[in-house]
Parts: C-alpha cells; sequence; structure tokens
C-alpha cells in the first residue's frame, strides 16, 4: 500500500492452499448439520497457488494502484513446504464451497478497512 517492493520468497513455483477461517467455520457448520455418522476432512481450498501468484495477488488487491507494484524475488529466503488439499469429497458429501484466494484477501482488506486497522497501525 506504500508501493514498497513486494518480496517473493523461496520457491516461487511452491504451490500451497490457503485457507481463510470462515472455510474452517463453513466446514464446522456442514458437518454439524450433516446426517454423517462420523468422517474426517481436511481444511482446505483445493487450489493450488504459486507463492508468486499469492504474493502477486497481495499487490494486486491491497495497493490502490497496482501498477506501481514491483516484486522481488528472494529463492535464498527459504520458504515451508506445503500442502495442497483435495475437497472433493467435502464438496460431494457437504456441500462445500470452499472460498478461494481472491475473494479470501477481498475479504481480509475489508475487514482491515472496516476494523479501522490502517488507522491502528499508522500507515505512511
Amino acid at each position: 500500500m506504500n508501493n514498497d517492493n513486494l518480496e517473493i520468497w523461496g520457491n516461487k513455483e511452491l504451490k500451497r492452499d490457503y485457507v481463510h477461517v470462515e472455510n474452517l467455520y463453513s466446514l464446522i457448520k456442514l458437518t454439524s448439520k450433516s446426517n454423517l455418522s462420523g468422517g474426517t476432512f481436511c481444511v482446505g481450498t483445493g487450489e493450488a497457488v504459486t507463492t508468486e501468484r499469492f504474493v502477486k495477488a497481495i499487490g494486486k488487491e491491497f495497493n490502490p494502484d497496482a501498477s506501481f507494484n514491483r516484486y522481488v524475488f528472494k529463492p535464498d529466503y527459504i520458504t515451508y513446504k506445503c500442502a495442497v488439499y483435495d475437497v472433493t469429497e467435502q464438496k460431494k458429501l457437504l456441500g462445500y464451497e470452499p472460498i478461494l484466494l481472491s475473494d479470501m484477501l477481498k475479504l481480509l482488506h475489508n475487514e482491515i478497512i472496516q476494523g479501522g486497522f490502517l488507522e491502528k497501525w499508522k500507515w505512511k
């Protein structure tokens, strides 16, 4: 938001599953209302997002003028191995509809603005 460089750490092609807390809440609600007698479900989206795509999506959502975004690759900065979860069963059995990256960032951005966090953090 300050037009600072955005850093992409580690392997820019590393894929992971980013999850919003509403996905967990949705699965808990869906399982509690289901007729299933048991089961184990992963909280995920099934969306395999690369580190590069994730950082660029943040830049697009949070910078008022995304044309100013500059990205710096830092391959020597280690990032952690991550997983992408198969949520096919959750969708089929429960009607689960996960919040994906783009919508997750919009929700977070809205929460920051509505919560007045920009004022609290005294952004430049």
